[in-house]
């Protein structure tokens, strides 16, 4: 067998000779060798058979595609030629192997997995989908390998990826807060001759807790996911709201269970980068529980939900800090005002860094408090929207 000896560093479009009168043509773009001329076409082929072979030997039988190829009848070595891939097929006994092409193709993606994905910590899987072709028509394989030592299952895994027919790749998290971390899957999609690869990030986090220390104005004590025991006296337009630890980046949602209030409750998400937010503030919205309102209301539309009237309720709080959004929902539906978060606008947050959760009064008469439980992961009463997950 000729060995061919092709340049390390070929420019696109360079070409090379073979000895055996073989030219072949370096594609940059697939960043491979593409045999362009000199190579045995079927016609070819099948002069040189019939005349080699007169006393009975094979012939190639041309077909509209591969498709139509007969399954049964053929003499062990029958040769096929696919008008519609080019392809050249010879019979083994039991099946149809392609043995000729004069530019073999990768399998091409038609549809791409996500760059990045998140898996959940509550225990729901999650799924990327990868759709290949083959230009040739043979079906495809999908595989999956891991950017770790023998592409061992990553601690982040409860179980091994599972991948169907259609290109869905299933991944079931680790439910131990220990395995928390990031890895790269390699998915592949072959035809049994070239592979195409992609590669997606998948990240796993737990839920951290919402946090308001005694140091803010209105708690006397340390608040761990409640709101209950916060008491304000004055009204907090340009100040003095409340404010928790910063939340967890990402697109994230968290519920808060409210059972009472007095005064004027408003619950707002702020940039960390303002240490002393007010509800007139325009770099966060504050959704004034009583009335529905979002404050400052030159700013933003009303939420169109009314929390007081519902008690006990579910506030829903949804956002996204590289969008800089928040929504707002209650009782299992969101908001008008911000809309969904897979598809609606949502509200605006400004400033720089991560984002917090406040609490202020909108009136100067009575002390206001807003007695609440602050849910998070298993705790929570309705589904975390698609894409996010539990703060």
């Amino acid at each position: 067998m000729a060995t061919v000896n092709f340049p390390n560093s070929p420019s696109n479009g360079q070409t090379l000779t073979t000895n055996t009168g073989i030219t072949y043509t370096y594609n940059s773009s697939k960043a491979r060798w593409d045999a362009t001329t000199g190579y045995v076409t079927a016609s070819a082929l099948d002069n040189y058979l019939q005349v080699a072979n007169a006393s009975g030997g094979s012939t190639v039988t041309t077909y509209s595609s591969n498709t139509v190829f007969p399954s049964s009848g053929n003499a062990n070595g029958a040769l096929a030629f696919s008008n519609s891939t080019g392809d050249l097929f010879v019979w083994n006994g039991s099946q149809w192997d392609k043995i000729a092409h004069g530019v073999d193709e990768s399998p091409v993606i038609i549809t791409e997995p996500p760059s990045s994905a998140v898996l959940y910590s509550n225990g729901n899987v999650t799924t990327v989908t990868m759709v290949a072709t083959d230009p040739e028509g043979f079906d495809i394989t999908y595989g999956i390998a891991y950017n770790n030592t023998g592409s061992t299952l990553p601690v982040q895994l409860a179980s091994a990826t599972t991948v169907n027919a259609n290109g869905v790749y299933t991944f079931t998290p680790s439910s131990n807060t220990s395995h928390a971390g990031t890895f790269k899957a390699r998915l592949s999609a072959s035809d049994g001759a070239k592979t195409t690869t992609r590669f997606t990030t998948l990240s796993l986090t737990f839920s951290e807790d919402v946090i308001f220390t005694s140091a803010e104005p209105g708690v006397s004590s340390t608040l761990t996911n409640t709101t209950t025991g916060w008491s304000r006296s004055g009204t907090t337009p340009s100040g003095n709201m409340a404010q928790s630890n910063t939340l967890q980046t990402g697109k994230r949602y968290f519920e808060m269970y409210i059972t009472a209030d007095t005064a004027i409750p408003l619950v707002g998400i702020y940039p960390e980068s303002n240490t002393d937010p007010g509800h007139n503030d325009t770099d966060g919205p504050a959704l004034n529980v009583t009335s529905g309102a979002v404050a400052p209301t030159s700013s933003y539309t009303a939420s169109g939900i009314d929390l007081d009237a519902n008690y006990p309720c579910t506030l829903m709080i949804a956002f996204d800090t590289t969008a800089r959004k928040v929504w707002f929902g209650l009782n299992g539906s969101w908001s008008s005002g911000s809309g969904d978060p897979t598809s609606g606008t949502g509200y605006d947050v400004g400033g720089t860094g991560g984002f917090t959760l406040c609490l202020g009064n909108g009136t100067s008469t009575g002390t206001c408090t807003l007695t609440s439980d602050i849910r998070l992961d298993t705790n929570l009463t309705y589904s975390i929207p698609t894409g996010f997950q539990s703060q």
